[in-house]
């Protein structure tokens, strides 16, 4: 009978342990913890920078993509540009119109924007009928010669930038 007993409290033991087991689908916060709660990659909302939030200028400039990215990553990129767009403005190697491009492509109220893509061809590109939009391949953020671009966005005239050598390049440290 001893034995009948300690058999019976193994098999309770056992029983009590397997069920909690596969009776615990929700982590603390009560959802799923198959999930794991991991972040789904998705195309961003754009970020709108002003003198307020980072430009070094007073302007506005609203960055986008259609790319898929976290939240974090995304956030991550549009301070890269942004680090390297103000490096640009603030070059003081650059002749003397710069600043004033820079204010007037990107002013308060000219409704210009950066569309950063992956698989852009070039490290930039400024387009036939979009003149207030400037087009930045994700990977040259910190190689795109920013006065040229602004310039052509200026003139209205249709343009791309190749890659630039190290020396001119901008280091997003």
């Amino acid at each position: 009978m001893k034995t009948a007993i300690k058999l019976l409290a193994i098999i309770a033991i056992i029983a009590v342990i397997g069920f909690s087991m596969a009776g615990c689908d929700k982590d603390d916060n009560n959802n799923d913890d198959d999930n794991n709660n991991e972040e789904t990659a998705s195309v961003p909302q754009p970020k709108t920078i002003t003198q307020d939030n980072g430009l070094a200028f007073d302007g506005k400039v609203t960055i986008s993509t259609s790319d898929l990215y976290l939240n974090a990553d995304w956030d991550a990129v549009v301070a890269n540009v942004i680090t390297a767009f103000n490096a640009a403005y603030t070059d003081p190697t650059a002749p003397g119109p710069v600043k004033g491009q820079f204010e007037t492509a990107f002013a308060n109220n000219a409704n210009a924007q950066i569309v950063l893509v992956n698989n852009l061809a070039n490290n930039w590109e400024v387009r036939d009928g979009e003149f207030r939009t400037l087009y930045l391949k994700t990977s040259s953020i910190a190689t795109v010669v920013y006065r040229n671009a602004v310039q052509r966005m200026l003139q209205s005239t249709p343009s791309v930038g190749k890659a630039t050598p190290a020396k001119h390049r901008v280091f997003l440290g």
